[in-house]
């Protein structure tokens, strides 16, 4: 289907362009961490970074009821380099493809919030903020982490300073972690 060809006119410039088109399928083929830090951002320390599989190894687990997925990237050609990322959606809810405002830092949110914790190189934050958006998830009953796919913003200590950034993890080697879900 061809999309109709639309014109608007503003302060006498003209521009065109296809009207919107069904989405395309933009689903990763393969695992990738990547993000931009802005300028005074803790965590990033301003940088923009990208990590790619096969060469850097994912690990990933989802726990209790896929209520919350962690993940760690190790590049193996710079030991310094680990990162660690966490997405929980409110107690007592599955994660799911969606968007998730308003996301306190992991494991510290009040059971009705989403939560949030993307750390790496020895560095983390508290008062954590931010929102992410789950693109795709698939996990299995044992914790594997089949895919996982999402986009992030986090901020920590209440600043204005933001790290943004995509992660994009299929079929992970399991991550192993000591972790007792909430009973109530």
């Amino acid at each position: 289907m061809i999309a109709p060809v639309v014109c608007i006119v503003v302060l006498s410039t003209v521009a065109c362009g296809r009207g919107p088109t069904a989405p395309s399928d933009t689903s990763p083929t393969s695992s990738f961490f990547s993000f931009t830090s802005s300028p005074g951002e803790f965590i990033g320390q301003g940088q923009t970074r990208r990590f790619d599989a096969p060469g850097v190894p994912f690990q990933a687990i989802s726990l209790c009821g896929n209520n919350h997925v962690h993940i760690a990237v190790n590049d193996p050609n710079e030991p310094s380099t680990a990162w660690r990322l966490a997405f929980a959606a409110p107690a007592g809810e599955s994660l799911r493809q969606g968007t998730y405002a308003r996301a306190a830092g992991w494991p510290f949110q009040p059971s009705s919030l989403p939560a949030i914790s993307i750390g790496g190189e020895g560095r983390g934050c508290g008062g954590i903020a931010g929102d992410f958006t789950v693109r795709s998830a698939d996990f299995g009953p044992d914790g594997t982490v089949r895919r996982f796919h999402a986009t992030f913003e986090q901020r920590c200590q209440g600043g204005s300073a933001r790290l943004t950034g995509e992660i994009a993890v299929l079929a992970a080697t399991l991550l192993r972690m000591p972790w007792q879900c909430p009973t109530s």
